[in-house]
């Protein structure tokens, strides 16, 4: 998919899912800034470390 400048500015949606890693298996949203090997997963699905910790509370 090629974006322009001016698609970028306008639509911070594009961005983030051109640098998104995936969508976090709990909340849906994508995955931006974080490094693929320091993503969290829960069933095999990466997920936000907010996300992740108030999963494993709820499940306590």
């Amino acid at each position: 998919m090629t974006v322009n400048e001016k698609e970028l500015l306008e639509n911070p949606e594009v961005l983030a899912s051109i640098s998104s890693i995936g969508n976090c298996g709990i909340c849906q949203k994508p995955i931006t800034n974080e490094h693929p090997d320091e993503v969290r997963m829960v069933d095999g699905k990466p997920v936000h470390e907010d996300c992740y910790f108030n999963f494993e509370i709820a499940w306590m």
